[in-house]
């Protein structure tokens, strides 16, 4: 079968815009299509979406990620650009702060600051649902987990974006990123083991490079998978949440009817809202894909939110359902490389949920959400919000 081509420009701030209908076309076209203004390959069904994250083998991440071979030809030490044992390796490191086991330890310090944070917002006329409520926690829980000093917190959020712009192609937004990586790799390269919080997760990859299970290089490179990969996220994906019960009270009487609905939610809300784009993998040898040939040494841009929208896969993918509980989205990838903070962004949504049905009666919107431009992020910028 021959792979279609897509002349269009998929990385235009009007596509970015419009993704959920450019990624329908997409879909429409074939189990592969051809991007000719960036030469690489992208599969945007759900099952072969699944699949591409499935055959670490064949399809790999440690020839990078990116949509460009600025990114891809630097050598990288972190975890998402890696592949087979020095993957599980690294991995082995990073899951021993953020498994499941040691994620459950944090339930009641972030049910606790989920409740300080609405009582909070109730009590005001106004405020912003990306910048007051949907990044608070992963701001203030994830800085402190990190215990990076507090010189370098306050950019984090910034280094994050500008690392998910450079994913996508060399293209004026991702070349505008570069001063700010090269600020984020400068301050890995330079903070000291003595700057930590003794215990965080931060220090804990330092330990591991004294006992010989790291390298020092990735022990500074675990530092950006601990930086960029989780807050922008999660974030993102709390805010499309707020979004979604505010313009469907009756979604929102539901959970407030029903608690136990709070995961079947979440789940939806990181399935719809879909923060991530996707990545690049690399072709070892040619790959089928339901009739058509993925060329060996080619990259594919593996679309999760395209899956994610896949009416093969989702009836009426566009809705917003509290009790649908997609337990397969892909919304934090799959296989091997699935997203190693995704225990804690589930907790921290959950909480923030649990926290607004137990205090608020209405979510409302002040006024439209502005969205971010953003090469691989999506999601919203602002959005003026209120609690009843």
């Amino acid at each position: 079968m021959d792979v279609p081509t897509y002349r269009g420009n998929y990385f235009s701030k009007t596509s970015l815009l419009a993704t959920n209908d450019l990624n329908r076309q997409l879909r429409d076209l074939g189990p592969l299509v051809y991007f000719d203004k960036q030469d690489v390959f992208a599969n945007a069904r759900y099952a072969d979406v699944r699949e591409a994250l499935r055959v670490d083998e064949t399809l790999v991440n440690g020839r990078g990620i990116g949509v460009n071979n600025f990114l891809n030809t630097r050598p990288s030490h972190t975890v998402l650009v890696s592949d087979g044992d020095v993957h599980k390796r690294r991995r082995t490191v990073l899951m021993e702060s953020l498994g499941r086991p040691q994620i459950n330890e944090l339930v009641s310090r972030v049910e606790q600051a989920a409740d300080a944070l609405v009582v909070d917002l109730m009590g005001r006329d106004g405020f912003c649902a990306v910048k007051d409520f949907a990044s608070h926690l992963p701001v203030k829980v994830v800085t402190d987990l990190v215990g990076l000093p507090p010189q370098g917190r306050e950019q984090m959020l910034d280094w994050a974006a500008a690392t998910f712009q450079m994913i996508g192609p060399m293209n004026a937004r991702a070349a505008k990123s570069i001063p700010r990586i090269q600020g984020l790799l400068k301050y890995t390269e330079t903070v000291e083991y003595a700057q930590m919080t003794p215990g965080g997760w931060a220090a804990r990859t330092q330990e591991a490079v004294r006992d010989g299970r790291l390298t020092s290089d990735e022990g500074r490179g675990m530092l950006i998978d601990y930086i960029a990969p989780s807050l922008d996220t999660t974030i993102l994906a709390a805010a499309h949440l707020f979004w979604e019960l505010a313009r469907n009270p009756e979604a929102y009487d539901a959970l407030r009817a029903d608690p136990g609905l709070v995961p079947s939610a979440v789940n939806e809300a990181v399935r719809v809202s879909s923060p991530v784009r996707g990545f690049t993998r690399s072709a070892e040898t040619d790959w089928e894909v339901d009739g058509s040939t993925l060329p060996a040494d080619a990259g594919v841009l593996v679309l999760w939110s395209s899956a994610n929208h896949d009416e093969r896969h989702y009836d009426n993918p566009e809705a917003f359902a509290v009790d649908r509980n997609p337990r397969d989205h892909l919304g934090w990838g799959f296989g091997s490389h699935y997203c190693a903070g995704a225990h804690l962004a589930r907790l921290e949504m959950e909480q923030l949920l649990h926290a607004l049905i137990r205090h608020a009666d209405r979510l409302e919107l002040e006024g439209p959400p502005v969205p971010i431009v953003n090469n691989i992020l999506q999601g919203f910028a602002s959005m003026p919000a209120r609690l009843r």
